[in-house]
């Protein structure tokens, strides 16, 4: 009578218990992977839209008529300090201080063929053209066709609050000619992709 209790009520009970057990795992590992997939999906599309920011940024002082003016000059007037080079001081500030990633850049460096040199942001007069220079992401930036992202790096500017940085190196041509007019520099705070 025991014996045939216990099959008649556990054995069902035991299948029944491990099916749905087994049901219910392959559920939430199911859900689990849904889940994993949309974030992943979410924070790639965050980057993406920081990276096509930064990106608009690039463009919008590649394409600054001030800025290809001065980078125009002769180089005897490089880098003479007048109206036209405040004013693309002024340029630069106005394009890239009201964006949504204005708070991640550091500096801005334009070097031109030229011998110009303008900077903008808060690390950018504590940075040293020597010392960057010398890294292996400038050197694949000058071999690049128009730009490269170089991988996070000791900041260059030794008394920020900021110790690592995402460089860019943008290439800078004449629009209207296509001639090299030089390159530009750009030290994004690494949080640009975690925030």
């Amino acid at each position: 009578l025991i014996i045939y209790f216990l099959l008649v009520a556990l054995v069902p009970t035991i299948t029944l218990s491990l099916f749905f057990s087994q049901n219910t795992i392959r559920n939430i590992k199911s859900s689990n992977i849904d889940t994993r997939t949309r974030t992943i999906s979410q924070i790639s599309d965050n980057v993406d839209k920081q990276a096509e920011w930064v990106e608009t940024i690039t463009n919008q002082i590649y394409l600054d008529t001030e800025i290809v003016q001065v980078l125009r000059r002769p180089p005897e007037d490089a880098n003479r300090y007048d109206l036209q080079f405040q004013q693309t001081i002024e340029e630069i500030s106005s394009q890239y201080q009201y964006t949504p990633v204005s708070q991640y850049l550091r500096a801005i460096i334009i070097e031109g063929m030229n011998g110009a040199e303008l900077r903008f942001g808060p690390d950018s007069s504590m940075i040293s053209l020597e010392q960057v220079k010398t890294s292996s992401w400038y050197m694949e930036g000058l071999e690049s066709v128009y730009s490269y992202w170089g991988g996070g790096t000791g900041n260059y500017s030794a008394y920020s609050v900021v110790k690592r940085v995402v460089p860019i190196f943008v290439h800078l041509a004449d629009p209207v000619t296509g001639k090299q007019l030089g390159h530009m520099l750009l030290f994004m705070n690494p949080t640009l992709f975690s925030d």
